[in-house]
């Protein structure tokens, strides 16, 4: 009886429409929420999708109520640290 893998590294395979739904997204926000869905297991293709549509409403929803800084409009590396910030907030965030 082969002994049953505990690594974080291997990921439980995602259904087809939500391998597309994810390559719509751009990275770092895509591995966020990979990483995320892998955390909380969805039990079906429908559940995982809904929550990534949540998650795409709420960082939209963040980005445009929060004002970016002189800082973030200026340089890249800081803007990408935003969109992190947004994308780990909006994943996070219970609905």
């Amino acid at each position: 009886m082969p002994e049953k893998e505990t690594d974080k590294s291997v990921r439980r395979p995602l259904a087809k429409t939500v391998l597309a739904k994810l390559a719509q997204v751009s990275e770092p926000t895509r591995n966020i929420y990979a990483d995320r869905l892998d955390e909380l297991k969805p039990k079906n293709a429908t559940e995982a999708l809904r929550l990534l549509s949540e998650w795409e409403g709420r960082r939209a929803e963040l980005a445009l109520t929060e004002r970016l800084d002189e800082r973030e409009r200026k340089d890249a590396k800081s803007l990408e640290a935003r969109v992190i910030s947004l994308a780990r907030r909006a994943s996070s965030s219970k609905s």
